[in-house]
């Protein structure tokens, strides 16, 4: 699969608050093609922090041919953005306490790879 690497995590059930109050279930799949950030605490209920691998984010930007930022996207499960940021590397934090409760997803791009990382993020208070 082009050198990606596709990963079924669990087939975790999870719930989707609609005004009609109906609930859906489905697997949750994560594609990961480096593997920069690790998002914590997961769930969170206020302060989301990523920290990025140095290594890695070191060997990308010496391979890059131009300047190198890695994009952080945070979006509902609906795909509605809800944050976005950049970094060179150095850790992020992002104020979740002004989402509801529920599964976000955050995206992780640098630029180079054809697939962003994805992580599923838990807000729960």
């Amino acid at each position: 699969m082009f050198g990606l690497e596709l990963f079924l995590e669990r087939q975790i059930p999870y719930q989707v608050h609609r005004s009609w109050g109906t609930d859906h279930y489905a697997p949750v799949y994560v594609y990961s093609s480096k593997g920069y950030a690790v998002p914590y605490p997961n769930p969170v209920s206020n302060v989301l922090t990523v920290s990025f691998n140095p290594e890695l984010v070191a060997e990308t930007r010496a391979s890059a041919q131009r300047s190198f930022s890695l994009s952080i996207k945070l979006l509902d499960f609906f795909g509605v953005l809800r944050h976005q940021t950049s970094s060179l590397g150095e850790n992020i934090t992002i104020d979740v306490s002004n989402l509801k409760n529920g599964m976000y997803i955050l995206q992780v791009h640098d630029g180079i790879s054809a697939v962003p990382e994805v992580h599923k993020i838990i807000v729960n208070r």
